[in-house]
């Protein structure tokens, strides 16, 4: 079972462990209209990225065709994009790899470049850019301290200081590997990846079978390791452990937690419980707000408003086509 690594395995690796070990066991789900949406983004992205680069003459005309590392080695360009990376610990391709401006010219050593058709960068991005920046360092024996992100749709630039993540994408390669050679599944979680990911369905009918403790949302995985260790591995059993507090010590606290044992007592009894009593306030005029918007853009360009005076209800809404009337 023991493979060579690729980006997509490592990416699922950071999505989910359950899932990257179904994908190396050879199992495929059906995926949904979003994950699909994401791809042919990121390809069509990839693809205009390129072209950009061409048009802008930053660059020697690209090949069409994917170009090795040994290639690069050889033919030393400034720049080159959907370089592949093949060999017995590693099998990726890298969108594009640049010269680090200090390297020397007779050997130069290049640092890695991904393209993101979001504005935000994630953990996840950072990491997947310090495991390409860990592929190159294997093969020029240099490891690249800085890497970029090629984002947005101006093809705007961020660089990335690499030592610190490219440390930890070592730890979590090391773990892909233990996973393969013990061949044996790591513990199957629920988490926020399981709306998208084209397994859904058969882990959800899994978990549920077993009375999960991943079925409880908002319960980290931390935390479940803690009650495993105390002997609870069910939604069930963590339901018993609920005790409610007195009274006084409520009313003392200014923020009540949600509390996942309550939750899975709510589970168990099919019973709504209300942890504490909220003062709702009052006033002779009330306004509802609702903003909705693109995160990843920093655009907002939907605000609606309900204003209920006590006699009549009046709506409003404020719509942006884009980010030039969103003021």
């Amino acid at each position: 079972m023991s493979v060579p690594i690729s980006d997509k395995l490592f990416l699922n690796y950071l999505q989910c462990k359950y899932k990257a070990y179904l994908n190396l066991a050879g199992k495929s789900g059906i995926k949904c209209d979003y994950e699909n949406l994401l791809d042919d983004q990121s390809s069509s992205y990839r693809r205009c990225a390129r072209e950009y680069f061409r048009q802008s003459n930053q660059i020697i005309p690209l090949p069409e065709a994917t170009t090795t590392f040994k290639d690069i080695k050889k033919q030393k360009p400034a720049f080159a994009t959907d370089v592949s990376i093949f060999n017995d610990r590693h099998n990726l391709i890298i969108a594009a790899v640049e010269v680090v401006s200090t390297s020397s010219p007779a050997k130069p050593a290049y640092q890695p470049v991904i393209y993101l058709p979001h504005q935000k960068t994630t953990k996840q991005d950072k990491l997947l850019l310090a495991f390409c920046g860990l592929a190159l360092s294997h093969e020029q024996k240099v490891e690249p301290t800085i890497g970029k992100f090629i984002f947005g749709e101006k093809f705007s630039s961020s660089r990335v200081q690499l030592p610190s993540l490219i440390k930890a994408a070592g730890k979590i390669e090391k773990e892909i590997i233990r996973m393969m050679e013990i061949q044996a599944a790591p513990p199957l979680r629920l988490n926020d990846h399981c709306k998208m990911c084209e397994f859904q369905a058969g882990c959800m009918a899994a978990a549920k079978e077993k009375d999960d403790l991943s079925l409880l949302k908002g319960l980290s995985g931390k935390e479940i390791d803690a009650l495993n260790k105390r002997g609870i591995f069910t939604v069930t059993q963590y339901s018993y452990t609920f005790r409610p507090r007195r009274a006084r010590k409520l009313i003392a606290q200014k923020i009540v937690k949600h509390h996942h044992a309550l939750n899975a007592l709510a589970i168990r009894t099919q019973t709504i419980y209300i942890a504490s009593k909220s003062d709702l306030p009052t006033a002779p005029t009330r306004v509802y707000l609702d903003v909705e918007g693109i995160p990843d853009e920093n655009f907002y360009y939907l605000i609606g408003l309900i204003i209920d005076d006590g006699t009549n209800v009046t709506t409003h809404s404020f719509w942006a086509n884009d980010k030039s009337e969103e003021k």
